[in-house]
Protein backbone atom coordinates (compact mmCIF):
# COMPACT_ATOMS: atom_id res chain seq x y z
CA UNK A 1 0.00 0.00 0.00
CA UNK A 2 2.94 2.31 1.09
CA UNK A 3 4.49 1.22 -2.03
CA UNK A 4 1.43 2.11 -4.80
CA UNK A 5 0.75 5.51 -2.77
CA UNK A 6 4.75 6.60 -2.85
CA UNK A 7 3.96 5.51 -6.58
CA UNK A 8 0.89 7.77 -7.36
CA UNK A 9 2.77 10.57 -5.29
CA UNK A 10 5.51 10.43 -7.72
CA UNK A 11 3.25 10.23 -11.14
CA UNK A 12 1.49 13.42 -9.69
CA UNK A 13 4.30 15.35 -8.92
CA UNK A 14 5.83 14.32 -12.29
CA UNK A 15 2.43 15.52 -14.20
CA UNK A 16 2.67 18.90 -12.09
CA UNK A 17 5.99 19.55 -12.90
CA UNK A 18 5.26 18.59 -17.01
CA UNK A 19 1.91 20.93 -16.68
CA UNK A 20 4.16 23.67 -14.83
CA UNK A 21 6.77 23.39 -17.70
CA UNK A 22 4.91 23.49 -20.82
CA UNK A 23 2.98 26.59 -19.10
CA UNK A 24 6.74 28.41 -17.78
CA UNK A 25 7.95 28.37 -22.32
CA UNK A 26 9.07 31.85 -23.05
CA UNK A 27 6.43 33.46 -25.48
CA UNK A 28 7.05 33.30 -29.45
CA UNK A 29 6.03 37.38 -29.82
CA UNK A 30 9.20 38.91 -29.29
CA UNK A 31 10.79 38.89 -32.82
CA UNK A 32 7.62 39.80 -34.62
CA UNK A 33 8.79 43.52 -32.96
CA UNK A 34 12.54 44.36 -34.18
CA UNK A 35 13.82 47.47 -32.85
CA UNK A 36 12.57 49.79 -29.89
CA UNK A 37 9.02 50.53 -29.52
CA UNK A 38 6.53 51.29 -26.33
CA UNK A 39 5.21 47.87 -27.86
CA UNK A 40 8.26 46.24 -27.94
CA UNK A 41 8.80 46.90 -24.22
CA UNK A 42 5.27 45.78 -23.35
CA UNK A 43 6.24 42.61 -25.28
CA UNK A 44 9.36 41.97 -23.83
CA UNK A 45 8.40 42.01 -20.54
CA UNK A 46 4.86 39.88 -20.78
CA UNK A 47 3.81 38.55 -17.47
CA UNK A 48 1.41 37.85 -14.53
CA UNK A 49 1.79 41.40 -13.72
CA UNK A 50 1.23 42.85 -17.57
CA UNK A 51 -1.70 45.08 -18.20
CA UNK A 52 -3.90 43.74 -20.11
CA UNK A 53 -6.04 47.08 -20.62
CA UNK A 54 -2.61 49.00 -21.58
CA UNK A 55 -1.99 46.06 -24.01
CA UNK A 56 -5.65 46.51 -25.44
CA UNK A 57 -5.13 50.34 -25.59
CA UNK A 58 -2.32 50.64 -27.64
CA UNK A 59 -3.27 47.49 -30.09
CA UNK A 60 -6.19 50.37 -30.95
CA UNK A 61 -5.56 51.84 -34.02
CA UNK A 62 -7.83 54.57 -36.37
CA UNK A 63 -8.22 55.20 -39.42
CA UNK A 64 -6.11 58.17 -39.41
CA UNK A 65 -3.23 56.04 -37.76
CA UNK A 66 -3.40 53.62 -40.98
CA UNK A 67 -3.30 56.80 -43.16
CA UNK A 68 -0.26 57.95 -41.25
CA UNK A 69 1.49 54.48 -41.66
CA UNK A 70 1.20 54.90 -45.64
CA UNK A 71 2.18 58.86 -45.19
CA UNK A 72 5.36 57.44 -43.37
CA UNK A 73 6.22 54.77 -45.70
CA UNK A 74 6.21 57.14 -48.80
CA UNK A 75 8.47 59.56 -47.22
CA UNK A 76 10.64 57.78 -45.75
CA UNK A 77 10.99 56.45 -49.57
CA UNK A 78 11.15 59.59 -51.13
CA UNK A 79 14.01 60.51 -48.69
CA UNK A 80 15.78 57.13 -49.20
CA UNK A 81 15.25 57.40 -53.17
CA UNK A 82 16.04 61.48 -53.44
CA UNK A 83 19.04 63.02 -55.10
CA UNK A 84 19.69 64.78 -52.18
CA UNK A 85 22.61 67.47 -53.80
CA UNK A 86 20.22 67.76 -57.05
CA UNK A 87 17.43 68.48 -54.71
CA UNK A 88 19.20 71.25 -52.55
CA UNK A 89 20.98 72.65 -56.29
CA UNK A 90 17.24 73.33 -57.28
CA UNK A 91 16.20 74.95 -54.47
CA UNK A 92 18.60 77.37 -54.04
CA UNK A 93 18.09 78.40 -57.43
CA UNK A 94 14.49 78.83 -57.60
CA UNK A 95 15.31 81.17 -54.20
CA UNK A 96 17.59 82.85 -56.21
CA UNK A 97 15.75 83.16 -59.64
CA UNK A 98 12.72 84.15 -56.96
CA UNK A 99 15.09 87.17 -55.29
CA UNK A 100 16.22 88.00 -59.29
CA UNK A 101 12.57 88.69 -60.12
CA UNK A 102 11.60 90.84 -56.87
CA UNK A 103 14.55 93.07 -58.01
CA UNK A 104 13.91 93.08 -61.96
CA UNK A 105 10.01 93.85 -60.84
CA UNK A 106 10.88 96.48 -58.56
CA UNK A 107 13.73 97.96 -61.32
CA UNK A 108 10.90 98.32 -63.70
CA UNK A 109 7.95 99.43 -61.24
CA UNK A 110 11.00 102.54 -61.06
CA UNK A 111 11.34 102.63 -65.11
CA UNK A 112 7.84 102.55 -65.71
CA UNK A 113 5.86 104.13 -62.18
CA UNK A 114 4.98 106.91 -61.37
CA UNK A 115 8.48 108.70 -60.96
CA UNK A 116 9.00 107.83 -64.12
CA UNK A 117 6.17 109.50 -65.14
CA UNK A 118 6.61 112.64 -63.93
CA UNK A 119 10.08 112.63 -65.19
CA UNK A 120 8.45 112.34 -68.64
CA UNK A 121 6.09 115.21 -67.99
CA UNK A 122 8.86 117.27 -66.96
CA UNK A 123 10.84 116.72 -69.91
CA UNK A 124 7.82 116.96 -72.38
CA UNK A 125 6.94 120.46 -70.77
CA UNK A 126 10.50 121.57 -70.97
CA UNK A 127 10.22 119.98 -74.58
CA UNK A 128 7.05 122.32 -75.79
CA UNK A 129 8.51 125.44 -73.43
CA UNK A 130 11.68 124.89 -75.82
CA UNK A 131 10.16 124.66 -79.01
CA UNK A 132 8.26 127.84 -78.66
CA UNK A 133 11.53 129.41 -77.69
CA UNK A 134 13.15 128.49 -80.69
CA UNK A 135 10.58 129.24 -82.97
CA UNK A 136 9.93 132.72 -81.85
CA UNK A 137 13.53 133.51 -80.78
CA UNK A 138 14.58 135.67 -84.17
CA UNK A 139 12.47 133.03 -86.84
CA UNK A 140 10.46 136.20 -87.10
CA UNK A 141 12.73 138.08 -89.22
CA UNK A 142 12.95 135.54 -91.62
CA UNK A 143 9.28 134.97 -91.97
CA UNK A 144 7.71 136.07 -95.85
CA UNK A 145 4.63 136.39 -97.18
CA UNK A 146 5.32 133.21 -99.92
CA UNK A 147 6.45 130.79 -96.95
CA UNK A 148 3.87 129.60 -94.18
CA UNK A 149 6.40 127.44 -92.43
CA UNK A 150 9.19 130.05 -91.44
CA UNK A 151 9.54 129.15 -87.68
CA UNK A 152 7.96 125.97 -87.16
CA UNK A 153 9.82 122.18 -86.75
CA UNK A 154 10.25 121.56 -90.73
CA UNK A 155 11.49 124.81 -91.09
CA UNK A 156 14.40 124.23 -88.50
CA UNK A 157 14.99 120.74 -89.87
CA UNK A 158 15.67 122.04 -93.35
CA UNK A 159 17.95 124.16 -92.34
CA UNK A 160 19.64 121.94 -90.11
CA UNK A 161 20.06 119.32 -92.86
CA UNK A 162 20.98 122.57 -94.91
CA UNK A 163 23.90 123.63 -92.87
CA UNK A 164 25.21 120.21 -92.73
CA UNK A 165 25.29 119.92 -96.29
CA UNK A 166 27.40 123.40 -96.52
CA UNK A 167 29.61 121.95 -93.70
CA UNK A 168 30.14 118.36 -95.90
CA UNK A 169 31.21 121.01 -98.88
CA UNK A 170 32.87 123.53 -97.42
CA UNK A 171 34.67 121.75 -94.36
CA UNK A 172 36.92 124.95 -93.66
CA UNK A 173 33.45 126.61 -92.69
CA UNK A 174 33.78 129.54 -95.66
CA UNK A 175 29.88 128.69 -96.99
CA UNK A 176 28.51 131.33 -97.78
CA UNK A 177 30.28 133.25 -99.94
CA UNK A 178 29.09 135.73 -102.57
CA UNK A 179 29.01 134.07 -105.74
CA UNK A 180 28.85 130.41 -104.68
CA UNK A 181 26.60 128.41 -105.87
CA UNK A 182 23.46 128.21 -103.72
CA UNK A 183 22.88 124.44 -102.16
CA UNK A 184 19.23 124.06 -103.59
CA UNK A 185 19.32 125.74 -106.65
CA UNK A 186 22.66 126.22 -107.75
CA UNK A 187 22.59 130.19 -108.95
CA UNK A 188 25.46 132.30 -107.99
CA UNK A 189 24.56 134.08 -104.21
CA UNK A 190 23.98 137.66 -103.83
CA UNK A 191 25.22 140.03 -101.35
CA UNK A 192 22.18 139.76 -99.76
CA UNK A 193 21.42 135.74 -99.79
CA UNK A 194 24.91 135.28 -98.50
CA UNK A 195 23.90 137.81 -95.72
CA UNK A 196 20.03 135.46 -95.11
CA UNK A 197 22.17 132.37 -95.28
CA UNK A 198 24.71 133.28 -92.64
CA UNK A 199 21.62 134.92 -90.63
CA UNK A 200 20.35 131.96 -90.64
CA UNK A 201 23.10 130.15 -89.35
CA UNK A 202 23.22 132.41 -86.90
CA UNK A 203 19.68 131.73 -85.63
CA UNK A 204 20.70 127.67 -85.49
CA UNK A 205 23.54 127.97 -83.44
CA UNK A 206 21.20 130.57 -81.13
CA UNK A 207 20.56 129.39 -77.03
CA UNK A 208 16.93 128.97 -78.05
CA UNK A 209 17.32 126.50 -80.37
CA UNK A 210 20.56 124.55 -78.77
CA UNK A 211 17.86 124.70 -75.89
CA UNK A 212 15.45 123.02 -77.97
CA UNK A 213 18.13 120.51 -79.63
CA UNK A 214 18.97 119.78 -75.67
CA UNK A 215 15.02 119.14 -74.65
CA UNK A 216 15.02 116.68 -78.11
CA UNK A 217 18.01 114.59 -76.79
CA UNK A 218 16.89 114.35 -73.02
CA UNK A 219 13.66 113.05 -74.93
CA UNK A 220 15.34 110.77 -77.23
CA UNK A 221 17.60 109.22 -74.20
CA UNK A 222 14.55 108.55 -72.15
CA UNK A 223 12.87 106.75 -74.42
CA UNK A 224 15.98 104.75 -74.82
CA UNK A 225 16.34 103.71 -71.67
CA UNK A 226 12.52 102.89 -71.56
CA UNK A 227 13.45 100.97 -74.61
CA UNK A 228 16.26 99.08 -72.93
CA UNK A 229 14.46 98.27 -70.08
CA UNK A 230 13.81 94.67 -69.73
CA UNK A 231 10.99 93.03 -68.11
CA UNK A 232 11.04 89.33 -66.53
CA UNK A 233 9.99 86.40 -68.28
CA UNK A 234 7.29 84.48 -66.82
CA UNK A 235 5.45 82.59 -69.10
CA UNK A 236 3.79 79.70 -68.68
CA UNK A 237 6.58 77.43 -69.32
CA UNK A 238 9.03 78.83 -67.38
CA UNK A 239 10.07 76.91 -64.10
CA UNK A 240 10.00 80.12 -62.19
CA UNK A 241 5.90 80.10 -63.49
CA UNK A 242 6.03 76.25 -62.07
CA UNK A 243 7.59 76.79 -58.70
CA UNK A 244 5.08 79.59 -57.49
CA UNK A 245 2.07 78.23 -59.19
CA UNK A 246 2.94 74.93 -56.57
CA UNK A 247 3.63 77.35 -53.72
CA UNK A 248 1.23 80.28 -54.17
CA UNK A 249 -0.71 80.29 -57.23
CA UNK A 250 -2.45 83.94 -56.17
CA UNK A 251 1.00 85.85 -56.28
CA UNK A 252 1.94 83.77 -59.72
CA UNK A 253 -1.49 85.40 -61.06
CA UNK A 254 -0.82 88.96 -59.63
CA UNK A 255 2.89 88.99 -60.99
CA UNK A 256 1.39 88.24 -64.39
CA UNK A 257 -0.77 90.72 -64.42
CA UNK A 258 1.89 93.43 -63.05
CA UNK A 259 4.17 92.69 -65.73
CA UNK A 260 1.35 92.77 -68.43
CA UNK A 261 0.35 96.21 -67.10
CA UNK A 262 4.47 97.58 -66.90
CA UNK A 263 4.44 95.93 -70.51
CA UNK A 264 1.78 97.82 -72.02
CA UNK A 265 2.84 101.01 -69.58
CA UNK A 266 6.27 100.98 -70.97
CA UNK A 267 4.80 101.26 -74.80
CA UNK A 268 2.71 103.88 -73.93
CA UNK A 269 5.46 106.28 -72.47
CA UNK A 270 7.39 105.53 -75.84
CA UNK A 271 4.67 106.28 -77.74
CA UNK A 272 4.43 109.89 -75.50
CA UNK A 273 7.96 110.85 -76.07
CA UNK A 274 7.36 109.76 -79.82
CA UNK A 275 4.80 112.45 -80.35
CA UNK A 276 5.57 114.95 -77.55
CA UNK A 277 2.37 114.30 -75.15
CA UNK A 278 1.68 111.83 -72.77
CA UNK A 279 -0.54 109.50 -73.65
CA UNK A 280 -2.96 107.39 -71.30
CA UNK A 281 -1.75 105.73 -69.29
CA UNK A 282 -2.18 101.73 -67.79
CA UNK A 283 -2.32 101.58 -64.16
CA UNK A 284 0.51 99.81 -62.33
CA UNK A 285 -0.35 97.15 -59.60
CA UNK A 286 2.69 96.05 -57.99
CA UNK A 287 2.80 92.70 -56.66
CA UNK A 288 3.41 91.92 -52.91
CA UNK A 289 7.63 91.68 -52.80
CA UNK A 290 7.25 90.62 -48.89
CA UNK A 291 5.31 87.41 -50.24
CA UNK A 292 8.15 86.84 -52.87
CA UNK A 293 11.30 87.10 -49.90
CA UNK A 294 9.12 84.65 -47.80
CA UNK A 295 9.14 82.03 -50.39
CA UNK A 296 12.50 82.30 -51.18
CA UNK A 297 13.14 81.94 -47.70
CA UNK A 298 11.76 79.24 -46.91
CA UNK A 299 13.09 77.41 -50.16
CA UNK A 300 16.00 78.41 -48.89
CA UNK A 301 15.72 77.02 -45.54
CA UNK A 302 14.47 74.09 -47.18
CA UNK A 303 18.23 73.46 -48.86
CA UNK A 304 20.24 73.75 -46.02
CA UNK A 305 17.43 71.12 -43.75
CA UNK A 306 18.91 68.84 -46.62
CA UNK A 307 22.37 68.46 -45.53
CA UNK A 308 23.20 64.51 -45.18
CA UNK A 309 23.19 64.84 -41.70
CA UNK A 310 19.72 66.28 -41.43
CA UNK A 311 18.56 63.76 -43.70
CA UNK A 312 19.82 61.14 -42.16
CA UNK A 313 18.10 62.56 -38.42
CA UNK A 314 14.78 63.35 -40.24
CA UNK A 315 14.84 59.40 -41.58
CA UNK A 316 15.61 58.11 -37.78
CA UNK A 317 12.79 59.87 -36.43
CA UNK A 318 10.39 59.01 -39.46
CA UNK A 319 11.42 55.31 -39.43
CA UNK A 320 11.01 55.51 -35.03
CA UNK A 321 7.30 56.90 -35.88
CA UNK A 322 6.69 54.43 -38.39
CA UNK A 323 8.24 51.02 -36.25
CA UNK A 324 5.95 52.37 -33.56
CA UNK A 325 2.61 52.56 -35.28
CA UNK A 326 3.68 49.03 -37.02
CA UNK A 327 4.65 47.76 -33.64
CA UNK A 328 0.75 48.67 -32.75
CA UNK A 329 -0.83 46.93 -35.25
CA UNK A 330 1.31 44.01 -35.32
CA UNK A 331 0.01 43.72 -31.57
CA UNK A 332 -3.41 44.21 -32.61
CA UNK A 333 -3.00 41.00 -34.72
CA UNK A 334 -1.55 39.26 -32.29
CA UNK A 335 -3.14 40.77 -28.81
CA UNK A 336 -5.95 37.29 -28.39
CA UNK A 337 -1.97 35.26 -28.22
CA UNK A 338 -0.39 37.82 -25.78
CA UNK A 339 -3.75 37.67 -23.44
CA UNK A 340 -3.70 34.06 -23.67
CA UNK A 341 0.34 34.37 -22.41
CA UNK A 342 -0.31 36.75 -20.07
CA UNK A 343 -3.12 34.09 -18.36
CA UNK A 344 -1.08 31.35 -18.30
CA UNK A 345 1.85 33.17 -16.82
CA UNK A 346 -0.84 34.30 -13.99
CA UNK A 347 -2.58 30.42 -13.77
CA UNK A 348 0.41 29.48 -11.24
Amino acid sequence: MRQRLAEVTDEVRSRLKKLLDDRDVPHALGSLFPGESAVATQVQTLGPKSDVKALEKLAELTEKDHARIKELETEIARLKLEDIPKRTAQLRKDAGDLERLSSSLTLSERIFGQGAVSAIERLLSGLRTARREAEHSGAERFRVDAFTQVGTEVWREFLIAAKSLAEAEESDGSYPQTGRPCLLCRQPLSQEATALVRGLWEFLASDATARFEAAQQACVAKRREIEQGTLPYFGEDSGLRRTLNNVDPDLALAIEKEIDALRGRSGELVASLQHGELKALTALVPSDKSRLAAIAEALESEAASLQTADVQRKLHELENKLRDLEHRRTLSEQLPAAKAYVETQRWF
